[in-house]
């Protein structure tokens, strides 16, 4: 079998045969399949496998251990899959890079760390089981620090559960330290997760295109529970020295407060948030949600003064500038349908530019007006 990947990143070939055993009296096909000793290249990085048997009889699949490794990162697997609980295989891992997983995969280019650890997969061919110890040391997210995480998991075949323990430590804190309970047969979760300097910037994995460039730290709890399908969230986080970019305007703000967490709730409570003129802005009420769909907003926006707008041609040739309102706002509605309405005022110091039908208007004004004709 040969292949190679459209970007060049991942190829190479791999030789194997395979000998079919149909006895008479056998129900099902039973075959060994050798793969022969082979060199891969994934990531642009040349990996050697060892070569191992594949060997299906009645009960389920016998891997012969085998190993993948470059330099001092090895990936060794093998083991029996089947539908018994008493079968199992293990993946064992040294020294893999993360960054590179995460790169190659095209989910961030900024994330590193090395993992090293062990995944046992229990009755693979009945109802599938894990348990996992794995590490993951000197993580660092845009070139900076994070810490070392441990991730372990274990079930219990009595209690019929799952339990996770997740711990990030750095340096002397452990920014955060979950402990978790699946109820198998009930399908819930139980999960409680303590947090302690908590680096914000982590929230850039998930919140890319509604925020950039974030910083600051979080502590406090927040618990999860209830049905897997519908999990509900309490808890408090306080946010130290929290600071964001708003990609749409380009104003970055920041604030230390706390955000309350309820089951179908989320709550700001005079939250008061600051540009980086030193100006400040409230905010005020809630968004509620059904298991973080279904959106409604209910917030207000109290400022007198407080920078909108800091862009260029570059982020938007179309409206462009600098603006600095006042103003009283009300965020509502649902979903992606954000209604908003209120007072705005423009205030010295405002310069927008409007491009219309690719002839630019520069205007200085003390008010800005949209109106909406359809109803």
């Amino acid at each position: 079998m040969t292949w190679n990947s459209p970007t060049q990143s991942n190829f190479g070939e791999i030789i194997s045969s395979t000998l079919f055993n149909t006895p008479d009296s056998a129900l099902h096909t039973e075959f060994t399949t050798t793969i022969e000793p082979s060199s891969l290249t994934f990531a642009k990085t040349l990996w050697n496998f060892s070569g191992n048997k594949i060997i299906k009889d009645s009960t389920g699949y016998y891997l012969q251990e085998a190993e993948l490794t470059h330099a001092d990162k090895s990936i060794l697997y093998g083991g029996r899959i089947s539908s018994s609980p008493k079968d199992s295989a293990s993946l064992i891992i040294n020294n893999l890079s993360v960054g590179n997983i995460l790169n190659e995969l095209n989910i961030t280019n900024a994330l590193e760390g090395e993992m090293n650890g062990i995944v046992t997969m229990h009755q693979l061919l009945g109802k599938p089981t894990f348990t996992t110890d794995i590490a993951i040391h000197d993580i660092y997210y845009k070139k900076q620090f994070i810490g070392n995480l441990h991730l372990l998991n274990q079930e219990d075949l009595l209690k019929k559960t799952l339990s996770t323990s997740i711990q990030l430590k750095r340096r002397d804190k452990t920014p955060i330290e979950t402990k978790a309970l699946y109820f198998i047969e009930s399908d819930s979760i139980l999960l409680h997760s303590q947090l302690d300097s908590f680096p914000l910037e982590l929230l850039e994995l998930i919140l890319v295109k509604t925020f950039s460039d974030i910083r600051g730290t979080a502590s406090g709890k927040l618990d999860v529970f209830g049905e897997l399908s519908r999990p509900l969230l309490s808890g408090q986080l306080i946010a130290e020295k929290a600071t964001f970019t708003l990609p749409q305007t380009g104003v970055r703000y920041s604030f230390s407060d706390t955000v309350t967490f309820k089951p179908e709730e989320i709550n700001f409570d005079d939250i008061e948030a600051f540009d980086m003129k030193g100006n400040s802005a409230t905010l005020f009420g809630n968004i509620t949600h059904d298991n973080f769909k279904k959106m409604v907003y209910d917030l207000s926006v109290t400022t007198d003064k407080i920078t909108a707008l800091n862009s260029t041609s570059a982020d938007n040739d179309i409206i462009f500038g600098d603006v600095i309102a006042g103003e009283t706002l009300h965020i509502g509605g649902k979903g992606k349908d954000v209604i908003l309405s209120g007072d705005v005022k423009a205030l010295d110091g405002t310069l927008l530019h409007i491009g219309l039908y690719s002839e630019s208007e520069e205007e200085e004004n003390n008010f800005i007006q949209f109106v909406n004709t359809q109803k």
